[in-house]
Order: C-alpha cells, then structure tokens, then sequence
C-alpha cells in the first residue's frame, strides 16, 4: 500500500493523507502550524489566500516569517499560548474597496 493510501489512526477514525489534505484544502480558514520550538512545520494550501506562504517557510522560526515591525506581538501570543492564557489565534481581515 502507497503512503498516501496508508490510513492515519486518529482519536475519532483514520484517514489517508490525501484525505487530510482535501479536509484543509476545504477548510474556509488558512491554518498555520508552528511546533512547540517555534517552527512552522506546517501550512493549509487553499483556494483563495490572505497572507502569502512560500513552501521555504517550513522548517524556519515563526518569528523569521514576518516582518520585524511584527515580531513583538508574535511573540506575545507565543507567550500566550505557552501560558495557556490562548490556545488559538484568530484573525479578521476585510478587503475593502
């Protein structure tokens, strides 16, 4: 069997990665996913993107993929997160015009 036939045990079922992949292709949400170093080991491919991802951000700090201006309130909700004080981050953006 191909990897990408191999179910993935999961808490409720199993799924293929190619399963996986279709359920964040159709998610209305980009997903992020940094680990517990700080490392973006993961982002959702979608239809339609709000902020840009380049395939090169992965394995790279979080804090490296923005801007500088930026870093400062990435690092608080790090902060946040390993406090336990957050456990998501959301996001609204509206384009006007």
């Amino acid at each position: 069997m191909a990897f990408m036939d191999t179910p993935i045990n999961l808490n409720t079922g199993a799924l293929t990665p190619e399963q996986i992949n279709l359920v964040f292709f159709h998610l209305p949400m980009e997903l992020t996913f940094v680990d517990e170093q700080d490392i973006v080991v993961y982002y959702s491919e979608v239809r339609t993107r709000v902020f840009a991802r380049e395939p090169g951000i992965i394995g790279k700090s979080v804090q490296n993929c923005h801007s500088p201006s930026t870093v400062p309130l990435i690092n608080k909700i790090l902060d946040a997160f390993r406090a336990g004080t957050k456990d998501s981050v959301d996001y609204w953006r509206t384009n006007e015009g």
